[in-house]
């Protein structure tokens, strides 16, 4: 198989203000530099932050919602609604997380503002102003958590994974450390926080 120079490019992954970057060549042509590129459905970026790609999956999960939003005008029950958000908007926002998974608060407000979104559309359905729906109340009745938690559960459900076997990957295993004095505690609560998230 051959490799086709137009749609080869190369990028240098750098956290450098200086960063020292070759010009690469394939069968004598110059290969073209990126800034982003896209690996299994996740953007990758220069300088290895996720903000490219939390942009990429909210634009899309925005779009799948204004889909919902005017193809269900005229539903109103809690259940098709959010069965609709979870299989078709969820997901993009999930996709992989335990690679990217952002600490800083704006990109976690950002993912969470495409939830809170369909709440208020979904509240605005019972009667309330789009500004004076009841997130978290609503949130509740149709089974939602945060996205944040989300996450922080799916991390949890891959560290026990990694411990117990189910995942084999010694390199990343290298790095995770359990002190005696609080290990089995932590792997007790890994193994509730999965047996409560497969519910």
């Amino acid at each position: 198989m051959t490799l086709n120079i137009n749609k080869s490019s190369c990028i240098t992954f750098h956290r450098t203000k200086s960063p020292i970057y070759f010009n690469y060549t394939l069968d004598g042509a110059l290969l073209s530099r990126s800034n982003i590129v896209r690996d299994l459905g996740i953007v990758l970026s220069e300088d290895l932050t996720p903000h490219e790609h939390i942009n990429n999956i909210c634009a899309r999960a925005a779009k799948a919602l204004g889909f919902i939003t005017r193809s269900s005008r005229d539903f109103h029950d809690p259940t098709v609604l959010g069965t609709l958000y979870c299989t078709l908007v969820r997901p993009l926002l999930e996709y992989s997380c335990v690679m990217w998974s952002p600490h800083q608060v704006t990109l976690v407000r950002q993912i969470q503002s495409i939830q809170d979104k369909f709440i208020r559309l979904f509240g605005c359905r019972l009667g309330f102003a789009y500004r004076d729906v009841p997130l978290r109340l609503i949130e509740e009745k149709l089974g939602l958590c945060s996205l944040e938690t989300r996450r922080s559960i799916q991390g949890v459900m891959f560290l026990h994974k990694l411990i117990t076997g189910g995942i084999v990957c010694p390199e990343i295993l290298r790095g995770v450390f359990l002190s005696l004095s609080n290990g089995y505690e932590i792997l007790r609560t890994i193994r509730q926080t999965s047996r409560w998230f497969e519910l």
